[in-house]
């Protein structure tokens, strides 16, 4: 796959997947090979980023991941993402209830 491609795959795996809670589309995009090198997701591969999903959207369901920067080289891609949703008792006592926002980056082999 070219670069642009991949840069389409992987923005579809997080709005899709992450931010939508399409399970299906790891289907599409995960081989059936697919190891996952992040600590956490149990079983490491597509069962276990599908778990992560499900769990995540659980106590967040209204979590939506955004790409701020996305750059392929090759077979290699990396995204720079924020993610927010609003508290809930999951996280325990806030003070306010303003949104909650995270930044993380994932890199993926295509």
């Amino acid at each position: 796959m070219s670069e642009e491609q991949n840069k389409q795959v992987f923005r579809r795996l997080i709005e899709e997947g992450f931010s939508k809670g399409n399970l299906e589309v790891l289907n599409d995009v995960f081989a059936p090979n697919f190891v996952e090198h992040q600590d956490g997701f149990v079983p490491p591969n597509a069962e276990g980023v599908k778990g992560a999903i499900v769990s995540l959207r659980t106590a967040a369901p209204d979590l939506k991941l955004t790409i701020e920067e996305i750059i392929a080289s090759g077979e290699k891609t990396c995204a720079y993402h924020s993610s927010g949703h609003t508290p809930r008792a999951v996280h325990g006592p806030t003070r306010d209830r303003a949104d909650i926002r995270y930044y993380g980056h994932r890199y993926l082999s295509l």
